[in-house]
């Protein structure tokens, strides 16, 4: 109760009074000791007097710092919000509390806590007041996250070479990507906030007014080919993506992604210009083709008809050497059967009749008859190896080859290598091997003046290959004597067999001739 005293008024306290005061003390230490959020005490010169644990926990201080007057609420204040303690201290001497800002503590161990700071005079003369500190770490972290999805975001969209846009309901432009500026702003023209009507002619504005109500109405993206001119007035085509986006609840925006498809479709035109033009020049070609390859049949069936009469030469010259080889063989056999034979009976006749003779009857017509005979013989047996040779059909062309070369003269001294694993082979080919060897000895001995000659006969996989070397006194192969001849039937002769002869020579470097020959 108010009773007077003098000239003055005192209040009576009542126990009543001292209940209330009681209840709001505690009710005052259970907000402290709930720690849902910071609370302290401080004096005028920014020491704290209290705090509970939340504040405590917070900062990362103990209660012997706040025992120990080691904290200040003023220095534990990040430096770069001092503007805003002096604001807030202005405030609480002018009104008794300050509004609620943000700001950061520097904790104990030198981190940073940011909260939402707000105090109160617990006096006239502010002397000592309260304050309240909420940690909003999580408020600032999600705003730095909605910062950088900003900032991710405007760089996408600001490096896209598509242009993009956000209208809202009423068709005003709210965003716009660096891309759809650098397009569409005309000098300082302003864009934002800006209708299809007050930055393009109404029949354009009209024909893009159709596609936001579309998205717009039925919630959904559309795909459309859209004209829409620069600020220079040249047209462009544009392939525009339209979509709704949700702003709130309810109400929707109308988002746009465009690509300039002016070059595709020029180009698109130009190819199918060029695939008209190629149609047509594939139609003229493909008859130009039809016609030569009219005359390709006809010049193929002629080429065909050659080939034929060519294989038909060629077996038939093949069959004209096979004859040849078998007349060469029947008239040695028939040499050595006969002439030879009737020579050989001669001469063991005269040979037995000289030893019949008395001693005083002359022999010298007898010794001239023996002598010729013998001469004969061995004439008989000349042609007879230059016809062919026995030993070629007894024992085959290595045999033959190594008899040839033993009945050269000594002019030469010839060295004979071979290589061959089969028994015999087909007797056109033998006899082929033998003559091409025996024509390249008759020009050596004739033509070369070589002191040595080597011949090597190697039997390959498929084939059969006949080196013949010689170190005489060559000659230029590109001029035609009387000696190459003799090579060029060598060389007629591997053709028609289906081999190959090379032949090499040069002045002073002697000749080399090499033949390949199919074993079949």
């Amino acid at each position: 109760m108010l009773r007077a005293a003098g000239a003055r008024w005192e209040k009576t306290v009542t126990e009543e009074d001292i209940e209330r005061l009681r209840a709001a003390e505690a009710r005052f230490r259970r907000v402290m000791q709930s720690n849902m959020i910071g609370i302290f005490f401080y004096e005028a010169s920014g020491a704290i007097t209290e705090a509970n644990d939340a504040f405590l926990r917070m900062i990362g201080y103990t209660r012997e710092d706040v025992q120990a007057t080691r904290l200040n609420w003023t220095t534990i204040t990040a430096a770069e919000y001092a503007p805003a303690v002096r604001d807030a201290l202005e405030q609480l001497r002018q009104t008794g509390t300050c509004e609620p800002f943000e700001k950061e503590y520097i904790r104990k161990d030198g981190t940073r806590l940011p909260v939402l700071f707000g105090g109160a005079a617990l006096d006239d003369d502010c002397r000592s007041g309260v304050a309240f500190a909420f940690d909003i770490t999580q408020r600032w972290e999600a705003r730095r996250q909605l910062a950088a999805s900003e900032r991710r975001f405007r760089a996408f969209m600001d490096n896209s070479p598509a242009v993009a846009f956000i209208k809202d309901a009423q068709g005003r432009r709210i965003y716009f990507n660096r891309h759809y500026r650098q397009t569409f702003q005309d000098g300082a023209q302003e864009l934002f906030g800006k209708t299809d009507y007050e930055l393009f002619p109404p029949d354009v504005a009209a024909k893009l007014g159709v596609a936001d109500r579309q998205v717009l109405e039925s919630r959904q993206a559309v795909r459309v080919v859209e004209d829409v001119p620069t600020p220079d007035g040249v047209p462009h085509h544009w392939l525009v993506i339209k979509f709704p986006i949700e702003e709130t609840p309810g109400e929707f925006l109308i988002g746009a992604v465009a690509v300039d498809i002016s070059e595709q479709q020029r180009a698109e035109a130009a190819l199918r210009q060029a695939r008209d033009e190629l149609e047509v020049h594939v139609a003229q070609r493909t008859a130009s083709l039809l016609a030569v390859n009219g005359r390709l049949q006809a010049e193929i069936a002629q080429r065909q008809q050659v080939e034929a009469a060519l294989r038909r030469d060629h077996e038939f010259l093949e069959h004209l050497l096979s004859l040849s080889e078998n007349d060469r063989k029947l008239v040695a056999y028939e040499i050595h059967d006969g002439l030879v034979q009737y020579v050989t009976a001669s001469l063991m006749h005269l040979d037995s009749l000289v030893r019949l003779l008395p001693p005083e009857v002359p022999r010298e017509n007898i010794d001239v008859s023996r002598s010729l005979l013998r001469q004969a013989m061995t004439e008989a047996r000349r042609l007879i190896s230059g016809l062919r040779p026995l030993i070629l059909d007894e024992s085959g062309v290595v045999a033959a080859i190594d008899y040839l070369v033993r009945e050269q003269p000594d002019d030469f001294q010839i060295t004979f290598q071979h290589d061959v694993r089969s028994e015999r082979f087909p007797p056109l080919l033998e006899s082929a091997v033998f003559r091409i060897c025996q024509e390249a000895l008759t020009n050596i001995r004739k033509h070369s003046r070589a002191t040595q000659v080597a011949i090597n006969l190697v039997e390959e996989n498929e084939t059969i290959r006949l080196d013949i070397r010689d170190n005489g006194q060559g000659f230029d192969s590109g001029v035609v004597t009387s000696q190459t001849f003799g090579l060029q039937g060598i060389r007629e002769r591997t053709r028609l067999l289906g081999g190959q002869a090379q032949i090499e020579s040069a002045p002073a470097a002697g000749t080399h001739i090499s033949v390949v020959l199919p074993k079949v």
